[in-house]
């Protein structure tokens, strides 16, 4: 570690927002996972429905990496448009690199869409990959959005 750097200031909060990040990213993972499982029984009573189709849709995508995913997209950019020009860096560096970086994941994406596909399940693979970019473009839009709004920029 350099001494005296800038960036040393910003450790222990970034420290600290990791910690946050991670407790909250368990607990979406855990709940969902929990929801998930609920919803696979459905698939077996309505497999002829226009519903099954969507709950086997629901049932192969990893819900919670996706979820974890938006969130974060929608909140770093609120973040870096209403709040950076307000915030010391290292405050900034506790909810954006720390919190927000630790509650994502893309290394979750990747592996979980690999696995989707290694399963043979090609085609939500896709949809997942969609989902998961143009979600997360479309949350960052309106997180900037709101974010323009509040500051009144």
């Amino acid at each position: 570690m350099i001494k005296n750097s800038k960036y040393d200031q910003s450790l222990p909060y970034i420290f600290m927002g990791g910690l946050i990040g991670s407790l909250l990213r368990f607990v979406v993972f855990t709940r969902l996972d929990s929801l998930t499982d609920h919803k696979s029984d459905l698939i077996v009573i309505k497999a002829n429905h226009v519903e099954g189709l969507f709950l086997s849709l629901f049932h192969y995508l990893p819900m919670a990496t996706l979820v974890v995913n938006l969130i974060g997209s929608f909140a770093l950019a609120l973040l870096a448009r209403c709040l950076l020009v307000r915030l010391r860096p290292q405050i900034y560096n506790l909810f954006a690199t720390g919190l927000i970086g630790s509650f994502t994941t893309f290394s979750t994406f990747s592996k979980d869409f690999c696995q989707l596909v290694l399963d043979g399940h090609p085609i939500p693979g896709l949809i997942y990959i969609l989902v998961s970019i143009f979600g997360g473009l479309l949350m960052a839009v309106i997180g900037n959005n709101l974010g323009k709004k509040v500051n009144k920029c």
